[in-house]
Protein backbone atom coordinates (compact mmCIF):
# COMPACT_ATOMS: atom_id res chain seq x y z
CA UNK A 1 0.00 0.00 0.00
CA UNK A 2 1.18 3.30 -1.06
CA UNK A 3 2.29 5.94 1.67
CA UNK A 4 0.91 9.07 2.01
CA UNK A 5 4.05 10.46 0.88
CA UNK A 6 3.94 8.62 -2.61
CA UNK A 7 0.58 9.11 -3.10
CA UNK A 8 1.33 12.53 -3.18
CA UNK A 9 4.80 12.79 -5.20
CA UNK A 10 2.89 9.63 -7.87
CA UNK A 11 0.19 12.97 -7.51
CA UNK A 12 2.54 15.65 -8.47
CA UNK A 13 4.34 13.51 -11.12
CA UNK A 14 1.01 13.29 -13.04
CA UNK A 15 0.60 16.59 -12.75
CA UNK A 16 4.06 17.27 -13.84
CA UNK A 17 3.49 15.45 -16.52
CA UNK A 18 -0.45 16.93 -17.64
CA UNK A 19 -2.53 14.37 -16.60
CA UNK A 20 -4.15 16.51 -14.16
CA UNK A 21 -3.08 19.65 -16.02
CA UNK A 22 -4.90 21.39 -19.18
CA UNK A 23 -3.00 20.86 -22.41
CA UNK A 24 -0.68 24.05 -23.28
CA UNK A 25 -0.80 25.59 -26.05
CA UNK A 26 2.63 27.58 -27.54
CA UNK A 27 0.72 29.35 -30.66
CA UNK A 28 1.88 32.61 -29.01
CA UNK A 29 4.08 33.13 -26.78
CA UNK A 30 5.37 36.45 -25.07
CA UNK A 31 8.96 34.98 -24.99
CA UNK A 32 11.68 32.90 -26.78
CA UNK A 33 10.95 29.47 -26.33
CA UNK A 34 13.06 26.72 -24.20
CA UNK A 35 15.36 25.00 -26.36
CA UNK A 36 17.16 22.95 -24.07
CA UNK A 37 18.47 22.23 -20.45
CA UNK A 38 22.05 21.20 -19.13
CA UNK A 39 23.13 19.82 -16.39
CA UNK A 40 27.51 19.41 -15.81
CA UNK A 41 28.86 18.58 -12.70
CA UNK A 42 31.48 21.59 -12.08
CA UNK A 43 34.35 21.74 -8.81
CA UNK A 44 34.61 24.48 -6.58
CA UNK A 45 35.92 24.86 -3.16
CA UNK A 46 35.88 26.25 0.45
CA UNK A 47 37.37 29.20 1.55
CA UNK A 48 39.15 26.69 4.03
CA UNK A 49 39.29 23.30 5.21
CA UNK A 50 36.06 22.41 6.71
CA UNK A 51 35.67 20.27 9.62
CA UNK A 52 32.82 17.73 10.43
CA UNK A 53 29.14 18.00 11.88
CA UNK A 54 27.30 15.94 13.96
CA UNK A 55 26.48 13.58 11.45
CA UNK A 56 29.35 12.85 9.23
CA UNK A 57 31.63 10.38 8.66
CA UNK A 58 34.57 12.30 8.39
CA UNK A 59 36.08 16.22 7.95
CA UNK A 60 34.36 17.75 4.99
CA UNK A 61 37.84 19.34 3.57
CA UNK A 62 38.00 21.83 0.83
CA UNK A 63 37.42 20.34 -2.85
CA UNK A 64 34.15 19.24 -3.82
CA UNK A 65 31.55 19.87 -6.78
CA UNK A 66 28.12 20.88 -7.71
CA UNK A 67 26.10 20.11 -10.72
CA UNK A 68 25.09 23.42 -12.58
CA UNK A 69 22.40 24.25 -14.75
CA UNK A 70 21.67 25.95 -17.78
CA UNK A 71 17.90 26.68 -19.41
CA UNK A 72 18.22 28.12 -23.06
CA UNK A 73 16.43 29.96 -24.95
CA UNK A 74 15.57 29.93 -29.12
CA UNK A 75 17.15 33.16 -29.12
CA UNK A 76 20.29 32.18 -27.36
CA UNK A 77 19.29 33.81 -24.24
CA UNK A 78 20.77 31.18 -21.38
CA UNK A 79 19.85 31.19 -17.55
CA UNK A 80 22.22 30.01 -14.84
CA UNK A 81 21.16 28.05 -12.43
CA UNK A 82 22.05 24.81 -9.71
CA UNK A 83 20.40 21.66 -9.50
CA UNK A 84 18.98 20.85 -6.03
CA UNK A 85 19.24 17.72 -3.57
CA UNK A 86 16.98 15.84 -5.67
CA UNK A 87 18.84 14.41 -8.43
CA UNK A 88 17.53 14.25 -12.35
CA UNK A 89 16.43 10.24 -12.81
CA UNK A 90 14.81 9.28 -16.09
CA UNK A 91 11.42 9.85 -14.74
CA UNK A 92 12.28 13.66 -13.95
CA UNK A 93 13.50 13.85 -17.33
CA UNK A 94 10.74 12.80 -19.11
CA UNK A 95 8.52 15.72 -17.39
CA UNK A 96 10.70 18.29 -18.40
CA UNK A 97 10.70 17.28 -22.58
CA UNK A 98 6.96 16.76 -21.55
CA UNK A 99 6.21 20.09 -20.05
CA UNK A 100 9.14 22.30 -20.37
CA UNK A 101 11.05 22.02 -23.82
CA UNK A 102 8.92 24.18 -26.47
CA UNK A 103 7.49 26.39 -23.18
CA UNK A 104 7.03 29.90 -23.15
CA UNK A 105 9.13 30.65 -19.87
CA UNK A 106 7.01 33.76 -19.21
CA UNK A 107 3.41 31.85 -19.31
CA UNK A 108 4.55 29.70 -16.07
CA UNK A 109 3.97 32.60 -13.54
CA UNK A 110 1.24 34.88 -13.25
CA UNK A 111 2.18 38.72 -13.70
CA UNK A 112 0.83 42.16 -12.61
CA UNK A 113 1.92 45.04 -13.65
CA UNK A 114 5.55 43.24 -14.86
CA UNK A 115 6.25 41.59 -11.31
CA UNK A 116 5.38 37.99 -11.01
CA UNK A 117 2.20 36.99 -8.68
CA UNK A 118 3.40 33.26 -8.28
CA UNK A 119 2.93 30.08 -10.58
CA UNK A 120 -0.01 29.61 -13.37
CA UNK A 121 -2.09 27.41 -12.14
CA UNK A 122 -0.60 24.82 -14.62
CA UNK A 123 2.78 24.83 -13.09
CA UNK A 124 1.98 25.48 -9.63
CA UNK A 125 1.91 21.23 -8.79
CA UNK A 126 4.99 20.91 -11.16
CA UNK A 127 6.86 23.51 -9.65
CA UNK A 128 5.96 22.39 -5.60
CA UNK A 129 7.81 18.85 -6.76
CA UNK A 130 11.46 19.24 -5.57
CA UNK A 131 12.14 16.99 -8.67
CA UNK A 132 11.54 20.70 -10.65
CA UNK A 133 11.46 23.38 -8.10
CA UNK A 134 15.31 23.28 -8.75
CA UNK A 135 14.51 24.36 -12.29
CA UNK A 136 13.10 27.81 -11.26
CA UNK A 137 16.66 29.15 -11.00
CA UNK A 138 18.02 29.43 -14.63
CA UNK A 139 14.31 29.93 -15.27
CA UNK A 140 14.57 33.52 -13.47
CA UNK A 141 18.20 34.22 -14.59
CA UNK A 142 16.76 33.80 -18.10
CA UNK A 143 13.55 35.93 -17.55
CA UNK A 144 15.79 38.56 -15.71
CA UNK A 145 17.74 38.95 -18.78
CA UNK A 146 14.83 39.35 -21.44
CA UNK A 147 13.31 42.19 -19.27
CA UNK A 148 16.50 43.44 -18.21
CA UNK A 149 16.06 43.46 -14.45
CA UNK A 150 17.50 41.73 -11.22
CA UNK A 151 15.05 38.86 -10.42
CA UNK A 152 14.51 40.37 -7.38
CA UNK A 153 13.32 43.03 -8.88
CA UNK A 154 10.79 40.00 -10.98
CA UNK A 155 9.16 39.84 -7.54
CA UNK A 156 8.87 43.55 -6.03
CA UNK A 157 10.68 46.57 -4.98
CA UNK A 158 13.49 46.63 -2.41
CA UNK A 159 13.05 46.15 0.80
CA UNK A 160 16.96 46.61 2.17
CA UNK A 161 20.14 47.38 -0.04
CA UNK A 162 22.53 45.21 1.97
CA UNK A 163 22.18 41.58 3.59
CA UNK A 164 23.33 40.25 6.49
CA UNK A 165 25.06 37.53 6.20
CA UNK A 166 26.77 35.08 8.81
CA UNK A 167 29.66 32.76 8.29
CA UNK A 168 28.20 28.83 8.32
CA UNK A 169 31.64 27.18 8.37
CA UNK A 170 32.54 27.00 12.14
CA UNK A 171 32.52 23.10 12.24
CA UNK A 172 34.01 21.03 14.74
CA UNK A 173 38.29 21.60 13.93
CA UNK A 174 38.55 20.72 18.02
CA UNK A 175 37.58 17.28 17.33
CA UNK A 176 39.31 17.34 13.88
CA UNK A 177 42.77 18.48 15.19
CA UNK A 178 42.61 17.32 18.97
CA UNK A 179 42.57 20.42 20.69
CA UNK A 180 40.20 21.67 23.31
CA UNK A 181 37.30 23.97 22.28
CA UNK A 182 39.97 27.04 22.35
CA UNK A 183 40.43 26.18 18.40
CA UNK A 184 36.59 27.34 17.79
CA UNK A 185 37.18 30.74 19.90
CA UNK A 186 40.10 31.15 17.50
CA UNK A 187 38.57 30.64 14.38
CA UNK A 188 35.32 32.62 15.25
CA UNK A 189 38.07 35.38 16.22
CA UNK A 190 39.50 34.93 12.69
CA UNK A 191 35.50 34.95 11.37
CA UNK A 192 35.14 38.23 12.55
CA UNK A 193 38.14 39.35 11.29
CA UNK A 194 37.04 38.97 7.76
CA UNK A 195 34.29 41.09 8.22
CA UNK A 196 31.10 39.33 9.59
CA UNK A 197 28.73 40.09 12.54
CA UNK A 198 27.34 37.02 12.53
CA UNK A 199 28.89 33.52 13.12
CA UNK A 200 27.23 29.92 13.32
CA UNK A 201 28.54 27.23 14.89
CA UNK A 202 27.83 23.91 15.25
CA UNK A 203 27.12 21.81 18.28
CA UNK A 204 25.67 17.97 19.05
CA UNK A 205 29.10 16.50 19.43
CA UNK A 206 27.18 13.97 21.77
CA UNK A 207 25.91 12.31 18.90
CA UNK A 208 29.05 10.24 17.44
CA UNK A 209 32.49 12.30 18.05
CA UNK A 210 32.57 12.50 21.61
CA UNK A 211 29.86 10.28 22.42
CA UNK A 212 27.40 10.90 25.63
CA UNK A 213 27.83 14.10 28.34
CA UNK A 214 31.50 14.54 27.32
CA UNK A 215 30.06 15.76 24.03
CA UNK A 216 27.59 18.19 25.68
CA UNK A 217 30.15 19.15 27.99
CA UNK A 218 32.55 20.39 24.93
CA UNK A 219 29.54 21.95 23.15
CA UNK A 220 28.79 24.35 26.15
CA UNK A 221 32.42 25.31 26.32
CA UNK A 222 32.71 25.69 22.29
CA UNK A 223 29.54 27.99 22.70
CA UNK A 224 31.61 29.91 25.26
CA UNK A 225 34.71 29.76 23.60
CA UNK A 226 33.15 31.29 20.43
CA UNK A 227 31.45 34.12 22.40
CA UNK A 228 34.13 35.42 24.23
CA UNK A 229 36.28 35.52 21.33
CA UNK A 230 33.62 37.74 18.82
CA UNK A 231 32.39 39.72 21.87
CA UNK A 232 28.84 40.70 22.47
CA UNK A 233 27.89 43.10 19.55
CA UNK A 234 28.19 39.79 16.67
CA UNK A 235 24.97 37.29 16.26
CA UNK A 236 26.29 33.92 17.63
CA UNK A 237 23.62 30.92 16.14
CA UNK A 238 24.21 27.00 16.81
CA UNK A 239 23.09 24.35 14.84
CA UNK A 240 23.05 20.51 16.52
CA UNK A 241 22.21 18.68 13.24
CA UNK A 242 19.72 16.95 15.01
CA UNK A 243 22.66 15.88 17.33
CA UNK A 244 20.57 15.64 20.32
CA UNK A 245 17.92 13.08 19.32
CA UNK A 246 17.13 10.96 21.84
CA UNK A 247 18.57 12.88 24.59
CA UNK A 248 15.84 15.40 25.42
CA UNK A 249 17.58 16.35 29.01
CA UNK A 250 21.02 16.70 27.25
CA UNK A 251 19.39 19.51 24.42
CA UNK A 252 17.37 21.10 27.36
CA UNK A 253 20.31 21.29 29.70
CA UNK A 254 22.36 22.62 26.50
CA UNK A 255 19.94 25.50 26.30
CA UNK A 256 20.30 26.46 29.82
CA UNK A 257 23.90 26.73 29.88
CA UNK A 258 24.37 28.59 26.79
CA UNK A 259 21.87 30.97 27.54
CA UNK A 260 24.26 33.38 28.99
CA UNK A 261 25.96 33.51 25.70
CA UNK A 262 22.96 34.85 23.97
CA UNK A 263 22.97 32.67 21.11
CA UNK A 264 20.28 34.29 18.34
CA UNK A 265 19.10 30.59 17.81
CA UNK A 266 19.86 26.81 18.12
CA UNK A 267 18.96 24.75 14.57
CA UNK A 268 17.84 21.12 14.32
CA UNK A 269 18.36 20.39 18.42
CA UNK A 270 16.11 17.58 17.62
CA UNK A 271 14.39 15.96 14.66
CA UNK A 272 11.07 17.60 14.00
CA UNK A 273 8.34 15.94 16.12
CA UNK A 274 5.57 17.86 16.95
CA UNK A 275 4.70 16.60 20.84
CA UNK A 276 8.43 16.79 21.27
CA UNK A 277 8.89 20.54 20.49
CA UNK A 278 5.46 21.10 22.75
CA UNK A 279 7.66 19.37 25.44
CA UNK A 280 10.70 21.56 24.67
CA UNK A 281 9.06 25.11 24.83
CA UNK A 282 7.25 24.09 28.08
CA UNK A 283 10.39 23.28 29.35
CA UNK A 284 12.16 26.48 28.12
CA UNK A 285 9.75 28.60 29.48
CA UNK A 286 10.07 27.38 32.84
CA UNK A 287 12.85 28.13 32.83
CA UNK A 288 13.66 31.16 31.59
CA UNK A 289 15.06 29.89 28.37
CA UNK A 290 14.90 33.00 25.45
CA UNK A 291 16.67 31.29 22.69
CA UNK A 292 14.79 31.17 19.16
CA UNK A 293 14.13 27.20 18.04
CA UNK A 294 14.94 27.34 14.14
CA UNK A 295 14.21 24.27 11.91
CA UNK A 296 13.14 23.15 8.04
CA UNK A 297 16.58 22.27 6.09
CA UNK A 298 14.98 18.80 5.05
CA UNK A 299 11.63 20.66 3.91
CA UNK A 300 9.91 18.68 1.08
CA UNK A 301 13.15 16.38 0.89
CA UNK A 302 14.00 13.51 3.35
CA UNK A 303 11.34 11.82 5.90
CA UNK A 304 10.49 14.80 7.71
CA UNK A 305 6.97 16.19 8.62
CA UNK A 306 7.44 18.76 5.76
CA UNK A 307 6.50 17.35 3.07
CA UNK A 308 4.40 20.05 1.07
CA UNK A 309 5.11 24.03 0.51
CA UNK A 310 2.24 24.59 3.41
CA UNK A 311 3.07 22.49 5.68
CA UNK A 312 5.11 24.38 7.81
CA UNK A 313 1.73 26.17 8.82
CA UNK A 314 0.97 23.52 11.70
CA UNK A 315 4.58 24.42 13.12
CA UNK A 316 4.04 28.29 13.02
CA UNK A 317 0.60 28.56 14.65
CA UNK A 318 1.02 26.55 17.35
CA UNK A 319 4.23 28.68 17.90
CA UNK A 320 7.11 25.86 17.82
CA UNK A 321 9.48 27.07 15.78
CA UNK A 322 10.65 30.95 15.61
CA UNK A 323 12.93 30.25 12.29
CA UNK A 324 12.05 28.20 9.49
CA UNK A 325 14.87 27.47 7.08
CA UNK A 326 13.94 25.38 3.81
CA UNK A 327 16.85 24.33 1.43
CA UNK A 328 16.81 27.45 -1.15
CA UNK A 329 18.10 25.60 -4.37
CA UNK A 330 15.95 22.20 -3.29
CA UNK A 331 12.76 24.00 -2.35
CA UNK A 332 12.72 26.94 -5.54
CA UNK A 333 12.69 30.71 -4.89
CA UNK A 334 9.03 31.36 -5.30
CA UNK A 335 8.22 28.52 -2.64
CA UNK A 336 10.25 29.81 -0.16
CA UNK A 337 9.05 33.54 -0.87
CA UNK A 338 5.58 31.90 0.19
CA UNK A 339 6.83 30.17 3.01
CA UNK A 340 8.36 33.51 4.01
CA UNK A 341 5.16 34.97 4.07
CA UNK A 342 3.64 32.32 6.16
CA UNK A 343 5.84 32.98 8.32
CA UNK A 344 5.51 36.82 8.45
CA UNK A 345 2.29 35.88 9.77
CA UNK A 346 2.99 33.95 12.87
CA UNK A 347 5.98 36.99 12.97
CA UNK A 348 8.30 34.94 12.35
CA UNK A 349 11.84 34.45 10.53
CA UNK A 350 12.26 32.47 7.48
CA UNK A 351 16.36 32.36 6.50
CA UNK A 352 17.02 29.91 3.30
CA UNK A 353 18.99 26.56 4.19
CA UNK A 354 22.51 26.92 2.02
CA UNK A 355 25.60 24.71 1.93
CA UNK A 356 28.33 24.10 -0.54
CA UNK A 357 26.64 26.29 -3.35
CA UNK A 358 27.45 29.39 -4.32
CA UNK A 359 24.29 29.86 -6.63
CA UNK A 360 21.87 29.09 -3.54
CA UNK A 361 23.41 31.94 -1.13
CA UNK A 362 22.89 34.32 -4.06
CA UNK A 363 19.26 32.99 -4.37
CA UNK A 364 18.97 34.05 -0.45
CA UNK A 365 20.45 37.50 -1.12
CA UNK A 366 17.91 37.91 -3.87
CA UNK A 367 14.81 36.55 -1.89
CA UNK A 368 15.81 38.74 1.32
CA UNK A 369 15.53 41.75 -1.12
CA UNK A 370 11.96 41.48 -1.18
CA UNK A 371 10.41 39.59 1.89
CA UNK A 372 11.59 41.70 5.09
CA UNK A 373 11.31 38.83 7.23
CA UNK A 374 14.24 37.38 5.65
CA UNK A 375 16.69 38.86 7.47
CA UNK A 376 19.93 36.72 6.80
CA UNK A 377 21.93 34.65 4.25
CA UNK A 378 23.89 31.69 5.33
CA UNK A 379 27.22 32.40 3.58
CA UNK A 380 29.03 28.73 3.30
CA UNK A 381 32.21 30.54 1.79
CA UNK A 382 32.28 28.35 -1.40
CA UNK A 383 33.29 29.33 -4.69
CA UNK A 384 32.18 27.53 -7.82
CA UNK A 385 35.19 27.73 -10.42
CA UNK A 386 32.69 27.70 -12.98
CA UNK A 387 30.96 30.72 -12.06
CA UNK A 388 31.70 34.46 -12.03
CA UNK A 389 30.22 36.66 -8.88
CA UNK A 390 32.39 38.93 -8.66
CA UNK A 391 29.91 42.05 -9.37
CA UNK A 392 28.64 41.33 -5.84
CA UNK A 393 30.33 43.25 -2.78
CA UNK A 394 30.91 41.92 0.64
CA UNK A 395 31.29 45.29 2.69
CA UNK A 396 30.41 45.60 6.46
CA UNK A 397 29.21 42.06 7.24
CA UNK A 398 26.24 42.72 4.01
CA UNK A 399 25.70 41.14 0.87
CA UNK A 400 24.94 43.89 -2.11
CA UNK A 401 23.36 42.35 -5.38
CA UNK A 402 24.89 43.73 -8.53
CA UNK A 403 21.48 45.84 -10.59
CA UNK A 404 22.29 43.69 -13.61
CA UNK A 405 19.82 41.53 -14.90
CA UNK A 406 19.26 37.70 -13.66
CA UNK A 407 20.88 36.63 -10.87
CA UNK A 408 23.88 38.54 -11.95
CA UNK A 409 26.77 35.91 -12.44
CA UNK A 410 28.13 34.68 -15.30
CA UNK A 411 29.79 31.42 -16.29
CA UNK A 412 33.48 31.87 -16.10
CA UNK A 413 35.89 30.94 -18.80
CA UNK A 414 36.41 27.45 -17.09
CA UNK A 415 33.19 26.48 -18.17
CA UNK A 416 34.04 24.86 -21.21
CA UNK A 417 36.78 23.23 -20.33
CA UNK A 418 34.90 20.97 -17.52
CA UNK A 419 32.13 20.53 -20.44
CA UNK A 420 34.73 18.74 -22.58
CA UNK A 421 36.23 17.40 -19.40
CA UNK A 422 33.12 15.98 -18.64
CA UNK A 423 30.14 14.95 -19.51
CA UNK A 424 27.72 17.73 -19.71
CA UNK A 425 23.50 16.61 -19.54
CA UNK A 426 21.44 17.98 -22.42
CA UNK A 427 17.90 17.69 -22.29
CA UNK A 428 16.23 18.79 -25.23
Amino acid sequence: MPTRRTFLRQAGAAAALGVLAPTRTFARRAAPAIERITVLRVPGSFYRPIAMNAYDDAPKGKAGAIRLTRLVLADGTTGVGVEGYARIDEETEAGLKERVIGADPSEMYEWDGGRIQGFAPEYENFFQDVRYAWLETPLLDALGKLRGEPVHALFGPSVRRGVDAYDGTLYFKDVETDQDAGVIGELASRIKADGYKAIKMKVGRALKWMKGKPGLERDIEAVAAAREAIGSNLNLMADANNGYEGHFDWALRLLEETQPQELYWMEEIMPEERERYRRLRKAMYERGVTTRLAEGENAMFGSGPVQEVDDFQPWLKAGLFDVIQPDMRTVGFSNVLRQARQAARHNKMLVPHNWQSEMGKLMGIHAAKVQENIRFVEDDRWSNYALDASDYRFRNGQWIAPDAPGWGVRLSEHYDRFARAGTERVIS
